[in-house]
């Protein structure tokens, strides 16, 4: 339920303004921004308690670069998506 309600906050904030992409770009920013979105939900829910950083450690590396990394990779598919604007 917090997913979706974060989901609709995002979609009334940004400007998504795809009018003149094509079927690809708006499915790079959309996919972007919904990986950025979860991203910050799991972020904020370790922070509080409710998840635990300990299952996205990988290869060593703390959960937190793990979630970084999902929130970077949200941001260069809505740039890439965005590419022509």
């Amino acid at each position: 339920k917090l997913i979706c309600v974060s989901l609709i906050f995002v979609i009334c904030i940004v400007n998504f303004n795809m009018n003149n992409l094509n079927a690809l770009q708006k499915l790079a920013v959309c996919t972007g921004l919904c990986l950025v979105v979860l991203a910050v939900l799991l972020f904020t829910g370790s922070l509080f308690g409710v998840f635990d950083l300990e299952p996205f450690t990988f290869a060593g590396h703390s959960g937190l670069r793990t979630l970084a990394g999902i929130a970077v990779t949200g941001c260069l598919l809505a740039a890439i998506g965005y590419w022509d604007e």
